[in-house]
């Protein structure tokens, strides 16, 4: 019987060397692009496309005189703006809300010939109890629908010793008649409240309401302005 004959087996060697399969990490270079991207180029500044951006240094000559041109133009505007604004508040004042504006002696006298009684029987009648909401106020008649406020016929005048005279004149309307206000104030040379000389009630074909009637102290003729004619 044949018996099996024990054989010593050796690992084979491998005859070239086996390469390392471990990845080499090699740091990061530092050495900087010979090709860099070059800034962008800025836009000349000038009159129209100056938004205030770009620094002063950076500016050329040119370019600083166009930025002060239109600082100096900006700020002119803003002056020119406050002076405008300030002057019609000033003229506003002075013909709407002082005292010795035309508007106010206008709101005072209509709203005393809306008071008086004998106003209201001759612009509503007796027989209709007129009230003083009954009664409208208005200045100057006008040919333009376009206006919606009427003027009020004025005349200003020295008098004597230096006495101040303002004549005005409007129309006040009920439910029966219309007629006619005319108004005359006075103030002394050293200035103060106004006095009424004159204010009376025209209505035509009903009568005439004098609720003041004092001495002009106007010497010489009246003349005639804004197209009426004053006594």
């Amino acid at each position: 019987m044949l018996r099996p004959t024990a054989r010593t087996f050796q690992p084979l060697r491998p005859s070239l060397p086996i390469l390392s399969l471990r990845p080499t990490l090699r740091p990061p270079s530092t050495r900087l692009s010979s090709t860099t991207t070059p800034p962008p180029r800025r836009r000349a500044i000038t009159l129209t496309t100056d938004t205030g951006r770009d620094p002063w240094t950076t500016l050329t000559a040119r370019e600083k005189a166009t930025r002060a041109t239109t600082t100096t133009f900006n700020l002119s505007l803003i002056l020119l703006g406050v002076v405008l604004t300030g002057s019609v508040a000033y003229i506003l004042y002075l013909e709407v809300f002082s005292r010795d504006s035309k508007t106010a002696l206008f709101n005072t006298t209509a709203d005393r010939v809306r008071k008086d009684p004998r106003c209201l029987d001759l612009l509503c009648g007796p027989a209709e109890g007129g009230k003083k909401r009954d009664v409208s106020a208005s200045g100057e008649p006008s040919h333009s629908r376009w206006a919606r406020n009427r003027a009020l016929a004025t005349r200003h005048e020295k008098g004597v010793g230096g006495w101040e005279h303002t004549h005005l004149r409007f129309y006040v309307e009920g439910s029966v008649a219309r007629g006619t206000v005319r108004v005359h104030v006075a103030r002394g040379p050293e200035g103060g409240e106004w006095e009424v000389r004159e204010l009376v009630v025209e209505v035509p074909g009903r009568g005439t309401v004098e609720l003041e009637k004092k001495g002009s102290g106007v010497g010489g003729e009246v003349g005639k302005l804004f197209g009426v004619r004053w006594r």
